[in-house]
């Protein structure tokens, strides 16, 4: 091989020079390599308050809840500043669906060990329905601080289908301590648990203690 002054340079030489190039080039590859995804499941626990503490007579529809778009994202939104209310979205963290297809699996399996109804089901059975539960995720998102909280807020409302009457409405949230990232999805789960009963409660109170049928 020739050098820049046109003398060859020795076999021994190229050899020892293109294998520096590669360590380099390998080293620079991995400095800036990217993490990899960590993918996080929302996980409700099971109904804490008594069985037919709220009760609906006939099938019960769970709908999906809307959310803003910041809100209805695979990755997990935070905020960066308690005193701002800009929100940021982590690249890597991402729960393994979006967040309103999660709420509805998981409230749906809520509400069946829970007793509200017969039967529960969600809208790509196709069944006829007497009553429908919907929601709204309010509030679903980290803020950073001293110390770091998990925020989580959501509306439901029961409806009766037939003429359309709200039978039950309440507005529910928390804020958990979430240090890091899985704390704040584990707190999510917990929290989501927690307004869940609330709910029931509330319905409880709202339906006079009697079931709708």
């Amino acid at each position: 091989m020739p050098h820049a002054n046109g003398r060859l340079l020795p076999r021994f030489r190229v050899v020892r020079l293109a294998a520096s190039l590669c360590v380099v080039a390998a080293l620079g590859c991995a400095s800036t390599a990217s993490p990899p995804d960590r993918f996080y499941p929302l996980l409700v626990a099971a109904p804490t308050v008594g069985a037919g503490a709220c009760r609906v007579e006939g099938v019960l529809q769970v709908n999906r809840p809307v959310a803003d778009a910041t809100t209805d994202q695979r990755n997990l939104v935070y905020q960066p500043d308690p005193t701002s209310a800009e929100l940021r979205r982590h690249t890597f963290h991402l729960f393994t669906d979006v967040p309103s297809l999660l709420f509805q699996d998981e409230l749906a399996s809520y509400l069946r060990k829970a007793g509200v109804a017969p039967t529960v089901v969600t809208p790509d059975l196709r069944a006829s329905a007497d009553y429908a539960l919907n929601a709204r995720i309010v509030t679903l998102h980290r803020v950073l601080g001293d110390p770091a909280r998990a925020e989580i807020g959501i509306e439901l409302s029961l409806v009766r289908l037939r003429d359309r009457k709200v039978l039950v409405q309440a507005t529910e949230s928390a804020s958990l301590l979430a240090p890091d990232v899985e704390s704040a999805v584990a707190a999510y789960g917990a929290a989501a648990g927690t307004l869940f009963d609330a709910f029931l409660r509330d319905c409880s109170r709202q339906l006079g203690g009697r079931s709708d049928g």
